[in-house]
């Protein structure tokens, strides 16, 4: 019996070439009708609500020309596979946003959410949810995948390269205990909760307003029974710590071309990071730590969103609750994730003492420990432990 074809792996060009065309047809639509969308090499292309995701576009302050300049990509552009998930992921040109490839699940949940997640990012500017800006799905014979195009979290064209490294490190943060000892990540990797050895101390003011937005958010989350998502915190540090104030936050900066290239005429300059709608994302398009004497940057979002929590997912938590303990699984029910998840963050963005300096790495041991009160099986108290920093 011979086995079933593999998924076709499209390039970057002709996903570059279908979110191009599909984006500029959709700036027409005045409905969320599928808009089927002709690309060249015999593939057939569907863009799913188009008034939707252009109503999110327009949200966000993205103008058409900005969009087509940043999917003009050809195929020495790079896919790279999705990590922990299945598919893959391509960055656009100048980093502002992300395509994957989804399941036909989460593409189903995103369409049963979508309205909803439009009215919360309305009413909350400051949201840490990574927004989303098209969904198509791209089919050649009998083969087809689902593509998603949402915001870059750790997006660091708002950083003046002059000041400081564009190279991100990258934290993926669930709030669970680790299942197994793993191997430390190299240098460049994505740091997981069992590696975690430091904090992001914030200024008073600030964590609390992220603590008040991740509860609006996971609320959101909880609501619409969605959980296995991560926190994603990327970290930007100056080229030298004297540049660290050098500019002032919410200077001008024109970014978001490749060096050497002269910016086309239209939709190339990524705005000023004063100009973003949401207050975590205005100081060099981040987040300013507490530690002056560096001049580090945050970058902070919640990612992977999709994942509902089905009866799949229930048999799945009844399986693996025999081989490892509940703290360490993620398909537990939303509640319980979302109020594990929102006690962990508080741990880790600590507000800085008033007065004192906080050097970006503290110090310290630090073990979270969540309350029964919390759960409605008493069973669920257990500590995750973020390690000593150094």
């Amino acid at each position: 019996m011979s086995s079933a074809a593999a998924p076709r792996c499209w390039t970057a060009g002709e996903m570059g070439h279908a979110l191009r065309a599909a984006f500029a047809m959709g700036s027409e639509q005045r409905t969320d009708e599928p808009l089927a969308v002709e690309i060249p090499n015999g593939l057939r292309c569907t863009s799913y609500a188009p008034r939707s995701f252009q109503a999110m576009s327009e949200l966000f302050g993205i103008s058409v020309q900005r969009y087509l300049w940043e999917w003009d990509l050809d195929d020495s552009h790079a896919l790279k596979p999705g990590g922990g998930r299945q598919g893959q992921f391509l960055k656009s040109r100048g980093g502002s946003f992300l395509l994957k490839t989804i399941l036909k699940t989460e593409f189903l949940t995103l369409m049963d959410v979508l309205q909803d997640l439009y009215q919360h990012l309305l009413q909350h500017p400051n949201s840490l949810l990574a927004p989303f800006f098209a969904c198509l799905r791209l089919a050649q014979g009998a083969q087809s995948s689902y593509v998603l195009v949402q915001g870059n979290v750790c997006d660091p064209s708002g950083l003046p390269p002059q000041l400081f490294s564009h190279k991100l490190e990258v934290f993926d943060l669930k709030g669970r205990a680790p299942k197994r000892h793993l191997p430390r990540p190299q240098d460049g990797e994505v740091v997981r909760d069992t590696h975690l050895s430091r904090l992001f101390p914030l200024a008073k003011d600030v964590c609390r307003l992220l603590q008040d937005q991740l509860a609006a958010d996971l609320a959101f989350l909880q609501a619409h029974q969605l959980m296995d998502y991560s926190l994603l915190v990327a970290v930007a540090r100056p080229t030298s710590p004297k540049d660290s104030g050098s500019m002032a936050a919410g200077s001008v900066v024109v970014v978001g071309c490749p060096v050497g290239e002269n910016p086309p005429k239209t939709g190339t300059m990524v705005r000023a990071p004063k100009a973003s709608r949401s207050a975590f994302q205005r100081y060099y398009g981040g987040i300013a730590a507490a530690a002056p004497a560096t001049g580090e940057v945050f970058y902070i979002g919640l990612i992977d969103s999709l994942t509902h929590y089905n009866a799949g997912k229930v048999v799945a938590n009844l399986c693996k609750r025999f081989r490892w303990e509940e703290a360490s699984l993620c398909t537990i029910p939303p509640k319980h994730y979302a109020a594990r998840l929102r006690h962990y963050a508080a741990c880790v963005f600590p507000a800085a003492p008033e007065g004192v300096p906080a050097a970006p790495l503290w110090t310290c041991t630090v073990e979270l420990k969540l309350p029964r009160a919390e759960f409605e099986d008493p069973a669920m108290e257990f500590p995750i432990g973020v390690g000593t920093a150094c």
